[in-house]
């Protein structure tokens, strides 16, 4: 049994609590898994992040899901959030523009 069956057992599922899952899923991400967090933030999807890292599109599902469980959360969008908001990822408009096909029209 993990120290955080009791809680769950429980139904302790605060604000604090969550984010020390987050926190510490955070903290054990690999780079590459970092790297692929730090594209998403730019507004890319899993097809994008793929062609970006050239790997396959099912690599990257693959990664996504991988991140989501470490960090305890359900969705890439939370991540995302997450990583903006506390992991210290600062995607600039130049970074979404350059890193996402969908603004190319635009060039």
């Amino acid at each position: 049994m993990n120290r955080y069956a009791a809680r769950f057992d429980r139904n302790e599922f605060s604000d604090e609590f969550i984010s020390e899952l987050a926190h510490e899923g955070w903290n054990s991400l690999s780079a590459r898994e970092r790297e692929v967090v730090s594209i998403a933030c730019c507004g890319c999807g899993s097809k994008e992040i793929a062609a970006k890292l050239r790997i396959s599109p099912e690599t990257t599902k693959v990664q996504t899901k991988r991140i989501m469980a470490k960090m305890h959360l359900p969705s890439m969008t939370a991540v995302v959030a997450y990583a903006i908001r506390f992991g210290g990822v600062e995607p600039s408009l130049r970074d979404i523009y350059e890193t996402s096909d969908k603004w190319q029209h635009l060039a």
